[in-house]
């Protein structure tokens, strides 16, 4: 039997960790995927909201969600200092809640990231 190169030894290693990362990559859209389809609710629209009085929050945002025919809104505000305020980050941070009988109806995201349960009425 031929001996291989260095080169191509070095070459199947690298295909082979790239298989890896494709199939890890894979695994974890299924995953999420599948998360998602056991959700009992449904984010159907995202909307901004002017900043909320009180100055603890720079942005809000309103989520309307659905389960049948039932309709849930909830508003997600960003603490002042996060850096990832978007619509995309506050779905984000209602995805965890979407198993839920009943979401809650307002989140905090903190500048570390950390997801709060709000129950004091809305200030909107």
């Amino acid at each position: 039997m031929a001996r291989r190169s260095p080169q191509t030894a070095a070459k199947r290693a690298r295909e082979q960790a790239k298989r890896e990362r494709r199939e890890h990559k894979q695994a974890k859209k299924a995953a999420r995927n599948a998360a998602t389809d056991d959700a009992a609710w449904e984010i159907v629209e995202t909307v901004e909201l002017p900043p909320p009085s009180g100055g603890e929050s720079d942005v809000a945002y309103l989520i309307t969600l659905v389960s049948g025919s039932a309709n849930q809104e909830v508003v997600v505000e960003f603490a002042t200092g996060s850096a990832a305020a978007s619509s995309t980050a506050a779905e984000e941070a209602t995805r965890p809640f979407l198993r839920n009988e009943q979401p809650p109806e307002h989140l905090v995201v903190e500048p570390t990231g950390t997801v709060t349960t709000r129950t004091e009425p809305r200030t909107h």
